[in-house]
């Protein structure tokens, strides 16, 4: 991950290498409230012509968050470990927003349904 971050993961949670889903995942550290922000993703804005759809890591890097335009982080962050599921437990929130769906406990893994 890089040191500089332009986007927020809560202190609540932390990421951690998960090479069986793909690169890493984030997990709870300490207890998370349903409806409790854990996540606000950054980065640069870029238009679709400026998108490489075969850059490493451009499903976890790259959102889309308009018509044609979509926030792209420099390097993988910690707030760019989280995984696909059918069975999320975290949502959107606004276009850049992650919040709980439940209450989580230590060691469980947040997975979100989708990305773009």
């Amino acid at each position: 991950m890089t040191a500089e971050s332009y986007s927020y993961l809560s202190p609540r949670l932390e990421s951690k290498p998960v090479p069986e889903k793909g690169n890493c995942g984030v997990f709870v550290r300490e207890a998370v409230k349903k409806g409790e922000l854990v996540s606000l993703w950054g980065g640069r804005i870029v238009s679709s012509e400026e998108v490489d759809r075969q850059m490493p890591n451009f499903t976890q890097q790259v959102l889309q968050i308009e018509d044609h335009f979509y926030l792209m982080t420099r390097a993988m962050e910690d707030a760019d470990c989280f995984n696909h599921s059918c069975e999320p437990n975290v949502g959107l929130t606004g276009q850049i927003g992650l919040i709980a769906m439940r209450v989580a406990i230590f060691h469980r893994i947040f997975s979100v349904e989708s990305r773009s």
